[in-house]
């Protein structure tokens, strides 16, 4: 990843952190990640990441039947959010 994938991650983590362990669209994790890195991030490059984070398994997602999917924070994703402070 390159700095600023790495600062879009971050902010991605940041933001499953604030959850408290619970679940959110990615529409409101966008969002909240474009708030904690003070600019909208475009919605392709957080697509990419999400999806590389995804990949490393620091997200598990549910299925519902009306809302698509929501995603929560793995314990992976926790560590992975503390190694980057």
């Amino acid at each position: 990843m390159t700095q600023h994938q790495i600062t879009i991650a971050k902010s991605i983590l940041d933001a499953f952190h604030a959850l408290d362990g619970g679940q959110a669209h990615d529409l409101t994790i966008h969002a909240d990640a474009s708030l904690r890195y003070r600019a909208l991030i475009p919605r392709n490059e957080f697509d990419d990441v999400f999806a590389e984070l995804n990949l490393l398994g620091c997200f598990t997602g549910v299925a519902t039947r009306f809302k698509g999917t929501l995603w929560s924070l793995s314990p992976t994703g926790e560590q992975l959010r503390q190694e980057m402070k």
